[in-house]
């Protein structure tokens, strides 16, 4: 007989656990301690706080045993219990601030190593200043009982939300799970795995974005404590990792597990293995692999369950290998980021695509004999076939689609259109386009045509008719109301579409002395040690109007930046105090000292944007993120008030991550209020910044710039011209934010994809010239009687007359259409190096200067021909060399995107549209 089963109810969930044998220590579904006193020390964390909330109906005031006051901070009511403490919805005594504050509980006051966890907990999260991670402001100690003072939250968590509205539509789920994603990075930037991560760990502020709270049981890879004895488990048991359950070493890969478990909750409801039982729920997550989430709920795209799927792999070395990678795989499932694909990207990915193709046809040409020409349009729909079908039902693309970032879609389900639909749609295509070429090329012509010696119209006829044709049919269907959907598309329920962009945002060096003193801090004469609770190091800025000292809070690690004023001066408004955006240091206190007024803010991170711009300045996909940071935040300071009075490129700074953080603690104090309304210097400002960050050091910024030299795209170079007042300058900042918004999906430069199709629309432009050139020629010897180009003796003059001008044509089409049409339908533009719209003279003289070697080189060969008319080998030498200007031209842009060589003397580059 085994040892009967006794219960035990937890005091805090109020669940019943079932056991026999030793009475557990915990409670397995929330963490709470089970009253041993003796067994409190082997108990290093609770699970998790429990969910806070805003219920008006909770009893004001401490619990029983708990001050009224901590340091400061009046507690008015309790928010959440955990068996660690209590976390208190509080007010600041001073400036009147709502804060939560979390204090521990009296009775690990006693157990070391809850106290320790519990300090660890603020010094941990205290290092994070990410917009999606609860904010510390403060942690210490009173009458020997820590706290921890975090911003308030003014909204639920994920698992209020799910409770009150049900699983989330898709969309949202994934832009909710992207900003804990978010969150999460910039920890695992520093080192630091949550290992906790849970729906009511993940709050919603007031906008409903979400940040990541309760570091309680994060650790530090760089090196943790260990404050829990061997065996004992810490974490959510619906949400944490196999690795966590079976006590295995751990590292990002575990934070990947439970956001993973977080979106299948906001998905369906209910976490992946859920159970009544907590230890059937976590012996299922060692040895189960997770459910589908389409088994709970088909509507969700097979293509996200699998991503969802891998981030649930029991094995972390299966799993995305970090939260990038995860991040950026959940990305195509945003709201609004497919985005029609445009025809010139479409005609490149098929360019692409033909490349192969066209090997394997030439194969198949050249290994038929004459009696089975008749087959090959069939093998060809076979090649077809094989090469479309598969690539477009599992994964939506193909080779010439992956590098233009294209994909195939079925409408409604955003997804790939599987085999059947596959089929459909390259049978369409395949039909009207390539068949009939085939059937007139390979089954028609086998049998001699007359066509009264004109040979040339075999050629220009039916062959190059034939496919356009092909191809109208398939375009005539497309319009914007259905997405540009061709013929093809249509038959088969799919659609084309550009996949997201993940933004890039290059990272900061680390953060370098500014001003003067670049190099050493100094501490000047007559500055005290301390200012309020902070050690002062040095100062940042010391002269008149601008004192800012930089200081330590010891108690948490943290830099500060001091800003000292004459005594009397008075303290930010309510506003700024309160202010928990992203792109502004957060105040942390203030107070008088002596004869000064101090403010303490945390210091900023990175450096300055000068510095980050370097000599050369910036790219626009560098530029742009930077600029759409900074415009955010002086929109938002313009309505609410909080715009600094005085505003300079010096206050832009680049965080490590790359966000942006206007500075105000470096801004001038005291004079007279600003002149120009608050709209028109933020505008400046932007423009000053804008100009900074793409010129770099050759850029002055003392002067307000009347123009910015450098190559970026169109869409870029239009908002560039209004913020310089080019057309129709901006009047507010919202209409800035407006355009960048726009333009967020847009290329910001030429990917590999692109600049291939460009690669190979230069060689066959460079082919498709010499061939009209001769096939002129050749109509006017065909009508003359004569022999054709291409066989010795050369020409008579008329026919010379013509490839001159077939010659001089190319370069009036350049000046004509300002470079070609061909960039324009790929998605490209020819600018200047400084930005600006070449001249036509300059399309012209671009175009020009391809010719010479071209024609160089066939007067070579016509030359060896002449001298050696019974020898191919020089002719054929030559004919190679023909080849070896696109070749150099080719290997030259790869080396520098957008500049072929012709690019190069011309002084134009390429830039997308």
């Amino acid at each position: 007989m085994g040892q009967p089963a006794m219960t035990l109810s937890c005091s805090r969930c109020s669940r019943v656990l079932e056991y026999s044998g030793e009475r557990p220590s915990f409670c397995a579904y929330c963490g709470q301690p089970l009253g041993d006193p003796r067994l409190e020390a082997t108990v290093a964390h609770e699970s998790g706080e429990a969910t806070l909330d805003h219920d008006a109906t909770r009893p004001a005031g401490p619990d029983r045993g708990d001050p009224e006051h901590v340091a400061g901070y009046r507690l008015i009511r309790p928010l959440g219990r955990g068996g660690m403490g209590t976390v208190y919805e509080a007010e600041d005594s001073h400036f009147g601030r709502r804060v939560a504050l979390k204090l521990i509980a009296r009775s690990h006051v006693a157990s070391r190593e809850a106290v320790e966890r519990f300090r660890q907990e603020g010094r941990l999260a205290s290092a994070l200043t990410h917009p999606r991670c609860v904010f510390v402001l403060a942690a210490d100690e009173e009458d020997d009982r820590p706290y921890i003072v975090m911003e308030l939250m003014p909204g639920t968590t994920l698992t209020g939300l799910v409770k009150e509205r049900g699983p989330l539509p898709i969309e949202e789920a994934v832009a909710k799970i992207l900003d804990v994603i978010d969150g999460l990075r910039a920890a695992h930037r520093l080192g630091i795995v949550h290992r906790d991560v849970k729906p009511s760990n993940c709050f919603l502020d007031a906008d409903g974005r979400v940040k990541v709270g309760d570091f309680g049981l994060s650790k530090s890879l760089a090196g943790d404590a260990n404050l829990t004895r061997t065996g004992a488990f810490l974490g959510t048991p619906l949400y944490a990792s196999p690795e966590q359950i079976r006590r295995d070493p751990i590292d990002a890969r575990t934070d990947v597990y439970s956001v993973a478990a977080t979106l299948f909750y906001l998905l369906t409801g209910r976490a992946p293995f859920q159970q009544d039982d907590a230890a059937a729920a976590m012996a299922r997550i060692v040895s189960d692999p997770a459910p589908p989430v389409r088994t709970s709920r088909p509507e969700v795209p097979r293509s996200l369950d699998q991503v969802i799927l891998k981030g649930l792999e029991r094995e972390p070395s299966r799993r995305w290998r970090n939260l990038d990678e995860f991040r950026a795989a959940l990305l195509p499932f945003l709201p609004g980021h497919h985005s029609i694909a445009g025809v010139g990207l479409r005609v490149g990915g098929m360019i692409i695509d033909l490349v192969p193709l066209a090997i394997v046809s030439i194969a198949i040409d050249l290994a038929l004999s004459e009696r089975w020409k008749w087959t090959e349009p069939l093998l060809d729909a076979v090649v077809w076939l094989l090469y479309f079908v598969p690539g477009e039902a599992a994964l939506g693309r193909t080779l010439g689609k992956w590098l233009t970032r294209l994909r195939v879609i079925s409408v409604p389900r955003n997804e790939p259109p599987g085999p059947l639909w596959a089929l459909v749609r390259t049978a369409v295509f395949y039909g009207a386009v390539v068949l009939p070429f085939d059937v007139y090329a390979d089954v028609l012509s086998v049998a001699p045509i007359d066509w009264h010696g004109r040979w040339w119209w075999a050629w220009l006829g039916p062959w190059g008719l034939l496919p356009i044709v092909g191809l109208a049919a398939l375009a005539s269907t497309m319009r914007a109301r259905n997405g540009y959907r061709g013929l093809h598309e249509l038959a088969s329920g799919t659609r084309t579409v550009i996949l997201p962009r993940a933004e890039h945002r290059r990272e900061a060096p680390g953060r370098r002395p500014i001003g003067r003193d670049r190099g050493i801090i100094a501490r000047p004469m007559g500055v005290l040690e301390t200012v309020g609770p902070y050690k002062v190091r040095g100062a940042v800025r010391w002269e008149d109007g601008r004192k800012v000292l930089a200081a330590e809070d010891s108690s948490l690690g943290r830099e500060v930046w001091v800003v000292l004023r004459p005594k009397g001066s008075p303290a930010p408004t309510a506003a700024r105090r309160d202010l928990g955006r992203p792109a502004r240091p957060r105040w942390l206190a203030g107070g008088e000292q002596g004869d000064r007024r101090w403010d303490a803010f945390v210091a900023p991170g990175g450096c300055p944007l000068a510095d980050f711009a370097g000599l050369e300045g910036l790219s626009w996909s560098d530029a742009r993120p930077i600029l759409h940071d900074l415009a955010d935040e002086l929109a938002a300071a313009c309505d609410d008030g909080t715009l600094p009075a005085g505003l300079s490129v010096d206050q832009v700074w680049v965080e490590p991550d790359g966000r942006v953080e206007l500075v105000d603690p470096l801004g001038a104090e005291g004079g007279r209020p600003p002149e120009q309304p608050e709209q028109r210097r933020a505008l400046e400002l932007l423009l000053r910044a804008a100009a900074l960050a793409l010129e770099g050091g050759r850029r002055r910024v003392k002067d307000l710039p009347t123009a910015i030299k450098a190559a970026v795209p169109l869409h870029a170079r239009r908002i560039l011209d209004r913020l310089l007042g080019v057309g129709a300058p901006y009047a507010t900042m919202a209409e800035v934010r407006a355009d960048l918004d726009a333009t967020r999906a847009l290329p910001t430069e030429l990917d590999l994809g692109p600049r291939l199709v460009r690669l190979a629309g230069f060689v066959l432009g460079v082919l498709t010239r010499f061939l009209l050139a001769a096939l002129a020629v050749a109509i006017v010897e065909s009508l003359q009687g004569k022999r054709s180009l291409l066989v010795y003796p050369p020409p008579p003059a008329p026919a010379k007359w013509v490839a001159l001008a077939c010659v001089l044509a190319w370069p009036l089409w350049a000046f004509l259409t300002r470079g070609g049409l061909a960039g324009r339908l790929t998605g490209m533009a020819l600018v200047k190096t400084d930005g600006a719209l070449p001249s036509r003279p300059r399309c012209a003289w671009r175009e020009a200067v391809i010719w010479p070697p071209l024609l160089g080189l066939f007067a070579a060969f016509q030359a060896l021909r002449a001298l050696h008319p019974a020898d191919g080998r020089a002719g054929l030498l030559v004919a190679l060399a023909f080849f070896a200007w696109p070749i150099a031209d080719a290997a030259h842009e790869l080396a520098f995107p957008g500049r072929m060589i012709h690019d190069r003397l011309a002084g134009t580059t390429r830039v997308p549209r």
